[in-house]
């Protein structure tokens, strides 16, 4: 699952997924919308809270983004 299909499945607004990980509303939407990928340690503060793997949001990001 990722980030969006995780926000988008609980109906959860930015603010709280961010309330939930304790980080901004706009770094949250970064996430979310694959504009920026978490460093590592912020990435696994992430995973553990929302219950994804690393690899989801990397996927998400490098799918978007078209890297081969």
């Amino acid at each position: 699952m990722t980030l969006k299909e995780y926000k988008d499945r609980n109906k959860l607004s930015y603010k709280q997924i961010a309330d939930l990980i304790n980080l901004p509303s706009m770094t949250v939407y970064r996430y979310v919308n694959s504009q920026r990928i978490p460093h590592p340690k912020l990435m696994k503060k992430i995973t553990d809270k929302i219950g994804i793997t690393p690899n989801e949001i990397y996927n998400e990001y490098y799918n978007k983004h078209n890297f081969k």
